[in-house]
């Protein structure tokens, strides 16, 4: 059964290496990324578009949903590895 959880955290604070993880890691345990900003969701499946999602957010916060088997154990390996010093905030 798929699961889906989300977290939210600031684009301007990552660093090229932290969307690359991010993209990875989904992608490695077969899970979908989705993007959502300015009311709009976009399903990620190049790391081309999370790069542009994040680098044309003007919004201090992104929600970041991660879709998959695997998405809860995916959603602590990513917060935990990667953006351990910004504290993103869970929100489901």
């Amino acid at each position: 059964m798929k699961n889906i959880v989300s977290f939210k955290l600031d684009p301007s604070q990552m660093a090229l290496q932290n969307v690359l993880e991010l993209y990875h890691t989904c992608c490695d345990a077969n899970n979908d990324i989705y993007l959502y900003k300015d009311g709009k969701t976009k399903k990620i499946t190049r790391v081309t578009e999370l790069l542009a999602f994040i680098l044309t957010s003007r919004h201090r916060r992104l929600l970041v949903i991660i879709e998959g088997q695997q998405a809860k154990h995916t959603m602590k390996h990513v917060v935990s590895r990667l953006f351990s010093g910004q504290n993103p905030e869970q929100v489901v």
